[in-house]
């Protein structure tokens, strides 16, 4: 899970990157901290694929401030969980209107830094799982149950959900590694598959939820239908 830390102060960036690393040594979290000393680089990188869930936030900054990164953060998300680390309290009911998780103030203490990522890692762990696409210059964000299908169309991916197709760029890995493996399978290297979408199997064609027939490759049949069985029987207990 990557977390993003931004503050423009040397001392006090190294000082909650340190602590985030005690929380994740101490609490076995798999966390990727990220550092960045203004709010700049980290809109660049977060629209690479606004796929940081946690920033964490200084909030007067020369440049682009704080709290004005974390109204762009939320005209793309609402799901980011955002944590303010500031030496002012001016903020705090501009904190409210960004959905805010907290408002630590400086000199920050380990222990409430620590109980606001156990509150925001509780938090990521109830969503219902998102994915964001790059359609036509455009990144859409929409829950990953949304999907029902993906095929491949040469360099590119079609993107069937409950509403529309998206036709991205993207490679079948790429998706593959970014979609839940409990929730879909990989059919062939033209198909991956979400299971809770098909309607019916047989040995040579499986049935999607939208209609569309999709063929079965041989030798696929007997682990698509352990992969079906297994998925459903999960959800039913």
């Amino acid at each position: 899970m990557r977390i993003a830390i931004c503050d423009d102060e040397a001392v006090q960036l190294q000082l909650i990157a340190n602590y985030v690393e005690e929380y994740q040594n101490i609490y076995h979290q798999p966390l990727t901290i990220e550092c960045y000393s203004n709010a700049d680089a980290l809109l660049f990188a977060y629209q690479e694929d606004y796929a940081i869930p946690i920033l964490l936030l200084d909030i007067q900054m020369k440049g682009l401030n704080g709290m004005e990164l974390a109204k762009l953060v939320r005209k793309y998300s609402k799901d980011t969980i955002i944590i303010f680390i500031t030496g002012v309290s001016d903020y705090v009911y501009d904190g409210f209107n960004v959905l805010a998780l907290n408002y630590l103030m400086k000199p920050i203490k380990k222990e409430q830094l620590f109980a606001c990522l156990d509150k925001a890692i509780e938090k990521l762990n109830t969503q219902q799982p998102t994915i964001a696409l790059c359609c036509d210059k455009q990144w859409l964000r929409f829950p990953v149950k949304d999907i029902l299908y993906v095929e491949s169309d040469g360099h590119y991916l079609d993107v069937y959900t409950k509403k529309q197709c998206y036709h991205v760029k993207k490679t079948m890995k790429e998706m593959e590694e970014a979609l839940p493996t409990s929730l879909f399978f990989h059919l062939s290297r033209s198909y991956l598959i979400q299971l809770e979408a098909i309607e019916k199997i047989n040995t040579q064609t499986l049935w999607m939820s939208n209609g569309q027939c999709i063929p079965i490759p041989k030798g696929k049949y007997r682990l698509l239908s352990k992969a079906f069985i297994a998925h459903h029987f999960k959800e039913a207990k």
